[in-house]
């Protein structure tokens, strides 16, 4: 039982030891903000294709907002 507790102490050394990697947090975000905003205009877009009123092509972006920013925000 000891050698299992010796190694869990080992393990959680070596994480603790291991050099900081840096992220660029401003590049992730980014890119998870495009990935969201895309998922919610593509969201709006097909529910302005379902919609029975003719709205027009900018009826995604009037009508769709909404859509897109809670998809975006997610």
């Amino acid at each position: 039982m000891a050698s299992h507790e010796d190694h869990g102490h080992q393990a959680a050394a070596a994480v603790l030891s291991s050099p900081y990697q840096p992220h660029d947090v401003l590049d992730e975000t980014a890119k998870t903000a495009v990935v969201g905003l895309g998922a919610g205009f593509f969201l709006a877009a097909v529910q302005n294709a379902l919609s029975k009123r003719n709205v027009g092509a900018f009826g995604v972006f009037s009508r769709g907002a909404p859509v897109i920013g809670l998809i975006g925000m997610h």
